[in-house]
């Protein structure tokens, strides 16, 4: 650690530092907790200034709108107050925008979120969403937790709804919502404490950063949440299943359940009402309270009553096993399809040793059999709408009887009759199922099968007679029928399975069978992880599944790009196979088989079911979101500086080292929400160099990666400096213009590795970022990556007029050049000189451009840009061109998409509104070049030619209905010059050369537009 620099930390924020234990595990980023003394700041009025994060991440919450008070006059059931959010718009502020990088979980492994909230409901609105917590009111976009006053839905989103049936939220319930998103599988977990309602399902990772963070409300003016909230939990990344589950049980003691009823023991594992467990390698495990020292006495059994009843005076069934010290307990072996009861005792310490009952949770095993569901079924012949398809497909069942219509068997049209039945693979075949025809009449004319001939076969063509399977039962034509008819297979192989019917009960002259259900024996490997399809997933992936093939000696393991033509990759004992040999490529859909083998079985080998996964398609290896205000996560701890060392190295890390902040930068960053800021001087040295040293080599010769990738920012304070950096001691001077230094908006640096030797490839130990010659300023570098592409050299060129709609040069009038869209100047405006020629100066009070002839009127538009040469010193909102971001789309300062003095681009998108703003500031009364590009729903910001990192949304925008659009103002308008934005949002200083394409520009014309002559990497 950097002794001197934690000195001059300690002396600069002494009197500003709250010092609170940070909770075991990096991935918390912010824990608000009402309990906790002294965390919730408030005025003389009780209203919240601040809610104070205790997760050492200093992510405060802050006030929204409205007022939240504290503490609450209600109570929550435990005891302690909470933060009271009223019955109107009030909310708080969790996280800004720019530090939710956490939810744009694209890194695989290790990438995605967890939220909990506990809140109590003192009211509910019932005509719209309750929104509890959420960054976008969209459903389609972002993310939010919520429920409806109207239908009683509880209902979560991320880039889609996610409904629950746990609901309805009513006035005094106190509840717990918690979301848990592993990015590497897609897997969430939307869990409800009320009713224990848990909805799982999968979403692909994305990009589901929107507006801010907000709890009470979302972006949506007219939602809102009335009630108390107690605590905040957010992890940066996926929770596993034991610490979800821990964690929600810690939460429903704390707030939920009122202290005397609790018990010293919870969190059962296996869960309470777990299936399907294997039969082999249980242990009960269960969570002793903290503050007990309570031993447990444990019972188990296959009878509630027995477990529920037992005491140590009396156990007739004798399910008492004995008493615990430890907090698990491993059991023998299991029997199939069998629930099992289990309870543990709180027995406290001598001399009272009093004994709490505790309570009887449960867990069944998997089956020895399970149903085959994927059957086609044919007939030798058919009578009217009876078709063979009925016995497969459940028609006239209720649960497992079935009733006595006709058109829910399958009849013959004539005896003899032949049914056949084929599977989607071949199986190991248990038991075979017959409800036999049932229909009202059949105990006096008989349709029902009687002398019947089965047969199984691998392939279709060569067939085995079953033996001992010569007769069935006939039905009793009565409603409720149960099947009465079980054809054991033995285990045979068959894909295929016929029966010929001979006779038939009666005297009808055709056959018929009302159902039948296959079971066979699971010979096959089950749960791939990753899940198949996932995508994402790291080149570096074991490969796993959740229960082996019944009898599996061995596991043959195959992949390939075919799932045709798989190779053998190689062969296991235990579940899961590590694919460091295969060296698996990035960007590449992989496809993967298990083949249970083993010697004694017939046949000996089972192939599974086909998997896919998707590889990532760059390995990070430093986006600098790890790093935090913490005792060895500062980032300066990692990237070494010339702090230490400044005759040698002249280089600090830090956003603003002058005033002791060397914290990650969290204003201008590429992606995510930090960036590493390396401020350089070499006045005073020969270089200024960031390093990192990696605690275990790293191999760059694998995964078909071709280059190293990194994006970096300059400033317009830089005074000079060339780029370089060194991979272990091989160094690389930057290959573009050195203005790239000077400018703001980021560069892409794609270093190929072939210039670097195979051997230092092959053990990376370090890597250096330095800046050398005269010179010194700021240099910001982000997203380093390793990728299979190689580099690609963009040259900037002039755009052609190909889809300019609208060009408004500016020169002493606002006329069009393109002859389409004519301007109408209104209010008080001016003429100056400007880039090219003169430039249009507004007053922000009430001067603008109003467009005529241009307008939409369409949806599904594909391609937009926008530019403008803007001058202006002011931070606040103010529009440079809009058709109505509610509509269309608008280029802005600040607003909804940018920050103060930051760019914002907004379009309607068909899956609802995106805005996405800059990282880079343009308020500081230079000429800056900007553009906002839509391009089939990749979305790109440009300043001076460099472009900010792209944002996803939708496919194409526009809603269809008329809007006409303004210059340096607003739109709402449905006619020429008619209904602005309210507020207006005037434009204040200067515009020149403003034009509208409809199509997308490419980065070459952007930056030949805006004045770059030197090529450049493509971004």
């Amino acid at each position: 650690m950097d002794t001197a620099r934690n000195v001059l930390l300690d002396v600069l924020m002494l009197a500003v530092c709250l010092c609170v234990a940070a909770p075991a595990g990096a991935k918390l980023i912010q824990h608000l907790d009402a309990t906790v003394a002294g965390s919730v700041v408030t005025d003389a009025a009780g209203v919240v200034t601040q809610w104070t994060d205790l997760s050492g991440a200093g992510n405060h919450a802050t006030p929204g709108v409205g007022e939240v008070i504290y503490p609450s006059t209600i109570a929550f059931p435990g005891g302690p107050a909470g933060l009271d959010f009223g019955e109107t718009r009030n909310s708080l502020v969790l996280l800004p925008s720019a530090a939710t990088g956490w939810l744009n979980p694209n890194a695989g492994a290790g990438g995605g979120f967890a939220v909990l909230v506990v809140f109590r409901a003192n009211a509910v609105e019932g005509t719209v969403w309750n929104d509890v917590i959420g960054n976008s009111s969209a459903v389609a976009n972002g993310f939010m937790m919520r429920h409806h006053g109207a239908d009683g839905r509880i209902q979560a989103a991320l880039d889609g709804t996610i409904n629950t049936g746990a609901g309805p939220v009513e006035a005094g319930d106190t509840i717990i919502y918690a979301f848990n998103y592993d990015a590497a599988t897609g897997a969430y977990d939307f869990w409800v404490s009320k009713n224990d309602s848990s909805v799982t399902g999968t979403r692909a990772a994305g990009d589901f950063t929107r507006d801010d963070l907000t709890l009470g409300t979302t972006s949506n003016g007219g939602r809102f949440f009335r009630g108390l909230v107690g605590e905040v939990l957010i992890f940066d990344s996926a929770l596993s299943l034991a610490e979800f589950n821990q964690i929600k049980e810690d939460l429903i003691y704390k707030w939920i359940t009122p202290s005397e009823e609790k018990s010293a023991f919870s969190a059962p594992s296996p869960g309470d009402g777990s299936m399907d467990l294997p039969l082999n390698g249980n242990t009960l495990s269960w969570k002793r309270r903290a503050d007990s020292t309570a031993q447990g006495d444990l019972y188990f059994g296959i009878h509630f009553d027995d477990v529920n009843t037992a005491t140590l005076q009396n156990d007739p069934a004798g399910v008492y096993v004995g008493r615990q010290s430890q907090t698990s307990f491993a059991l023998a072996p299991l029997e199939y399809s069998q629930t099992y009861y289990w309870r543990v005792d709180e027995v406290n310490s001598a001399p009272e040793s009093t004994v709490s009952p505790g309570e009887v949770w449960s867990f069944a095993t998997e089956p020895f059999s399970i149903p085959i569901s994927n059957i086609t079924a044919t007939a030798s012949s058919t009578f009217g709408v009876s078709g063979p398809e009925n016995t497969i497909n459940g028609s006239g069942l209720t649960g497992d009887l079935h009733g006595v219509s006709a058109p829910d068997m399958w009849i013959s049209m004539a005896i003899p009759a032949s049914i056949e039945w084929t599977f989607d693979q071949t199986y190991k075949l248990h038991e075979m199922w017959v409800w036999n025809s049932n229909q009202s009449i059949e105990p006096f004319i008989g349709f029902g099968a009687q002398d019947v001939v089965i047969e199984h076969s691998l392939d279709g063509e060569n067939w085995t007679v079953l033996e001992g399977a010569s007769k069935l039962a006939q039905a009793p034509g009565a409603p409720g029928y149960a099947h009465n008819n079980t054809i054991d297979f033995g285990g045979a192989a068959a894909q295929h399975v016929r029966m010929g019917i001979n006779t038939v009960h009666g005297f009808a002259p055709q056959a018929s069978l009302s159902e039948v259900r296959f079971l066979y024996i699971p010979t096959l490997a089950t749960g791939p992880n990753p899940v198949s399809g996932a995508t994402e997933v790291s080149a570096d992936v074991t490969l796993s599944w959740d229960r082996d093939g019944r009898e599996a000696g061995r596991h043959d393991i195959y992949l390939g790009f075919d799932p045709n033509t798989l190779s053998l990759a190689g062969s296991v004992t235990e579940s899961s196979f590590d694919t460091l040999e295969a060296d698996l490529r990035l960007g590449q859909t992989y496809y993967w088989q298990v083949v249970e083998v083993n010697d004694a079985m017939d046949p000996m080998e089972w192939a599974g079911t086909v998997w896919s996964f998707t590889t990532v398609g760059t390995i990070a290896i430093d986006d600098m979101e790890g790093y935090r205000d913490e005792e060895f996560l500062e980032i300066w701890a990692t990237w070494i500086d010339g702090f230490d060392d400044p005759i040698n190295n002249g280089a600090i890390v830090g956003a603003v080292p002058s005033l002791g902040d060397f914290a990650p930068e969290t204003t201008i960053v590429y992606g995510g929400g930090q960036s590493l800021p390396i401020h350089f001087d070499n006045s005073g040295a020969p270089r200024s160099e960031a390093t990192r040293t990696f605690d275990a080599a790293m191999d760059w010769t694998r995964h078909g990666v071709q280059s190293l990738v990194l994006f970096f920012g300059g400033s317009p304070a830089t005074t000079g400096g060339q780029l370089y950096l060194k991979i272990n001691d091989t160094k690389v001077s930057y290959h573009g213009a050195s203005s790239d230094l000077m400018n703001l908006g980021w560069n892409k640096w794609t270093i190929p590795l072939s210039s670097v030797s195979a051997s230092t490839l092959s053990r990376v130990t370090s890597l250096t970022i330095g800046i050398e010659g005269n010179g010194s300023g700021v240099v910001y570098v982000d997203e380093i990556q390793l990728t299979t592409d190689a580099r690609v050299v963009v040259t900037p060129t002039d755009p052609s007029d190909e889809a300019l709609v609208a060009h408004y040069a500016f020169d002493g009038d606002a006329s069009d050049s393109t002859g389409q869209s004519p301007g109408t100047l209104f209010g008080e405006s001016s003429f100056v000189p400007g880039v090219n020629g003169q430039a249009l100066r507004l007053d922000g009070i009430n001067a603008y451009v109003a467009i005529d002839g241009l307008f939409y009127d369409s949806s599904g538009l594909p391609e937009v840009t926008v530019t403008a040469w803007i001058r202006t010193d002011v931070e606040d909102n103010q529009i440079i061109a809009s058709f109505d971001r509610n509509e269309y789309w608008r280029l802005e300062i600040n607003g909804d998409g940018g920050g103060p003095g930051q760019i914002g681009w907004d379009v309607w998108t068909d899956t609802g509104q995106l805005d996405y703003g800059s990282s880079s500031r343009v308020d500081d009364n230079e000429w800056h070049h900007v553009a906002g590009v839509f391009d089939n729903g990749t979305s790109t910001i440009f300043i001076d030619g460099y472009h900010e990192r792209p944002a996803m949304g939708g496919s194409t925008f526009g809603t269809g209905n008329t809007r006409f659009g303004y210059v340096g103002l607003g739109s709402e308008s449905t006619t020429f010059n008619a209904d602005p934005r309210t507020p207006a949002s005037f434009f204040i200083g200067d515009l020149d050369d403003v034009r509208i394409y409809q199509r997308a520009l490419s980065a070459a014309e952007v930056a030949g537009m805006a004045g770059r002559t030197e090529p450049f990497d493509k971004p």
